[in-house]
């Protein structure tokens, strides 16, 4: 069994739909752009990010572009908790295998100013 731990305020999860092209969390606009700054408008500073893969596996990267032969698997129903700012800015993902779309559900955590 594994067990995920999460500390702080949870934000809004969202649903990210993964595709043959490397993305990033930024790419994805509207509240996944509050996860990569340092607060959102309820004055809350980024603390982690938990990833939750679904339907199909998943290549990511950090800094590099993830690509279907070049990143760290993560596969159906593992999750990934990145734990700084400079992690979300970097983390890159994109399906492990052409035209198979993977899901990532994102939930940010938050520490209180």
């Amino acid at each position: 069994m594994n067990v995920t731990t999460i500390t702080g305020w949870t934000g809004t999860t969202v649903k990210i739909t993964a595709d043959d092209t490397s993305n990033n969390l930024r790419d994805d606009g509207g509240i996944l752009a509050g996860i990569t700054t340092l607060g959102n408008n309820q004055n809350r500073v980024i603390e982690s990010c938990l990833i939750t893969c679904e339907d199909n596996d998943i290549r990511f990267t950090f800094r590099a572009v993830a690509t279907t032969s070049l990143g760290h698997l993560l596969f159906v129903s593992q999750s990934l908790v990145l734990t700084s700012v400079v992690q979300f800015r970097q983390f890159r993902y994109i399906n492990a295998v052409n035209a198979a779309n993977g899901v990532l559900m994102v939930t940010p955590t938050y520490f209180r100013r």
